[in-house]
């Protein structure tokens, strides 16, 4: 087992994170994309779309990129569902690393 998916490195993502970036978000409630930044709504985390292709999700704004998601929002983890996120994962910020699970990076 990674020691990324450890028991103890998934208790830490989602005890000490609030804010996640859900890359491929989509609009369909069918997609895992969607069902999985519902569910984390759903436990009071902030989720923050980005999809080239939507203007809202969830009662959220939408971002084309993670690029255009504004600096002085706060992201503790960025998810990239689905196969289908090129542009939106190919055009990224640089974001500040933040200490996460052993090995875990934003870098």
């Amino acid at each position: 087992m990674s020691e990324h998916s450890s028991a103890q490195a998934i208790r830490q993502v989602l005890t000490e994170t609030h804010a996640w970036a859900v890359v491929g978000c989509s609009p369909d409630p069918r997609r895992d994309s969607h069902r999985i930044a519902r569910m984390l709504q759903g436990r009071g985390f902030r989720v923050i779309p980005v999809n080239p292709r939507v203007e809202s999700l969830l009662g959220e704004r939408c971002y084309p990129t993670l690029r255009d998601i504004p600096a002085t929002e706060q992201i503790d983890v960025v998810d990239i569902s689905g196969a289908r996120t090129g542009p939106a994962r190919t055009s990224t910020r640089r974001l500040p690393s933040a200490p996460g699970p052993s090995g875990c990076s934003s870098e």
